[in-house]
């Protein structure tokens, strides 16, 4: 029970613009990001996304699953979060990043999905 509450308090001070956060925060396993519905798509440019600050200065891993569409000209759409861990601290920069994406022009695809991962080396 603790640890959730750390959690939501962490995510609640990043939610309203805390400058950082107050440590690295436990982060849970990451499920695979197959979709039935894109099983091959892969993108033929793809832009690595921006490590949060507060994510940065904490030293802190996470993980974002990120739902989104490709339209006929090979541009992501409805780009949303699916699952994310932990929650919130790398959501906007993973759906920024998955939204510049570029896919093969030609097939429409619902449902795809993009595992994003950040990690301190």
């Amino acid at each position: 029970m603790k640890t959730s509450f750390r959690l939501a308090a962490a995510a609640s001070a990043l939610a309203l613009g805390a400058c950082a956060l107050p440590q690295a925060l436990p982060v849970e396993a990451r499920p695979a990001a197959d979709s039935a519905t894109c099983p091959k798509l892969r993108p033929v440019h793809h832009i690595a996304p921006r490590y949060p600050r507060p994510a940065l200065d904490a030293r802190q891993d996470g993980w974002v699953l990120v739902e989104f569409d490709v339209l006929p000209s090979g541009l992501p759409d409805n780009v949303r979060v699916f699952l994310s861990s932990p929650p919130d601290i790398f959501d906007e920069a993973a759906t920024r990043a998955v939204a510049k994406f570029r896919y093969p022009a030609g097939m429409e695809y619902k449902g795809c999905l993009a595992d994003v991962v950040f990690t301190m080396r």
